[in-house]
């Protein structure tokens, strides 16, 4: 009996000891929206977004209106390998930009994602293949020619950014998604995907730190074209989160829906954070040669001495 009562003090001692703002932080959690099943199957039959394809046309993307692909719910073929001013290069020399339309025009909008960041080419695997996830047997969205696979982009002056060597895993674990990244390459790959998740053009991002099946590329998803709440799961499309609420996640819609005024703010935001990490760098290196100079002095009086 003493024990039973012994056990009891403890574990109100332990609750009360718990801060009140700590306790307000577990309270506070993002309860993730379920997603209905038809959305991870082939749209259905008779299904074709016409609105998407005169959309495509008014933004001049050239395309070839494939008539019957499985799986894809209105696909279509890029000439040229170009969409808006960025060059799609293809990582094999086999692989064919094949796609539905949705994620076609979902490119030509990030496209000023792409120029606002310096890149020019993207170096892509893979857009449509008929799979399955591993371990859930659903069909993956590349099935349904809604995903694409990027291992590297070209910035303006023809310099490659690799993912497999210049990612820096780990930056959005703080305040900001985009952290402090060490490197220029670092903090343009962690821009990128940052911006993809405020874009609202996507409905998932898997980066280097989901797992190690994605750790040389990035895997964006768009939404089902039938699709009409778009619910984003963890508040963010960036799944490394995984319900992680962090101080930025918050300040994420609960829906993505695309507006050109929000792709404004995005480029005004992306701007000034690019000015202030620069800035950081200065003071960084600033320091890094005050040290060295101290050290020099100090090996120069040992050496003296």
């Amino acid at each position: 009996m003493r024990g039973i009562v012994i056990i009891i003090g403890l574990f109100t001692l332990s609750t009360t000891a718990v801060p009140a703002s700590v306790q307000a932080r577990k309270g506070r959690r993002w309860k993730m929206p379920s997603v209905h099943p038809r959305y991870y199957r082939p749209a259905t039959k008779g299904f074709r977004d016409r609105s998407c394809l005169r959309m495509l046309r008014s933004l001049k993307v050239p395309f070839h209106k494939m008539r019957k692909v499985k799986g894809i719910a209105t696909p279509v073929k890029i000439i040229g390998n170009r969409i808006g001013r960025t060059v799609y290069k293809p990582r094999y020399t086999r692989n064919v930009m094949v796609m539905d339309c949705r994620l076609a025009l979902a490119m030509r909008r990030a496209d000023e994602i792409f120029r606002i960041n310096g890149i020019r080419t993207v170096v892509w695997s893979n857009f449509y293949s008929w799979r399955r996830v591993a371990k859930t047997g659903r069909l993956s969205r590349h099935a349904l020619g809604l995903a694409i696979d990027i291992h590297a982009f070209y910035d303006k002056r023809g310099r490659k950014l690799d993912l497999t060597r210049d990612y820096e895993t780990g930056l959005g674990r703080g305040r900001t998604c985009e952290g402090r990244a060490k490197t220029r390459k670092g903090r343009v790959l962690r821009d990128l995907a940052c911006d993809f998740d405020v874009s609202n053009l996507f409905e998932s991002v898997l980066t280097p730190d989901y797992d190690k099946g994605h750790r040389n590329h990035f895997h964006l998803g768009i939404f089902h074209p039938q699709d009409r709440k778009r619910y984003r799961l963890f508040r963010t499309v960036l799944m490394e989160v995984r319900g992680a609420m962090y101080k930025w996640v918050w300040s994420r819609p609960k829906r993505a829906f695309y507006s050109s005024r929000r792709m404004r703010r995005l480029v005004k935001a992306r701007w000034r954070s690019r000015r202030s990490w620069y800035r950081w760098r200065k003071q960084l290196k600033r320091r890094e040669r005050r040290k060295r100079q101290k050290r020099n002095k100090r090996s120069k009086r040992s050496r003296r001495s």
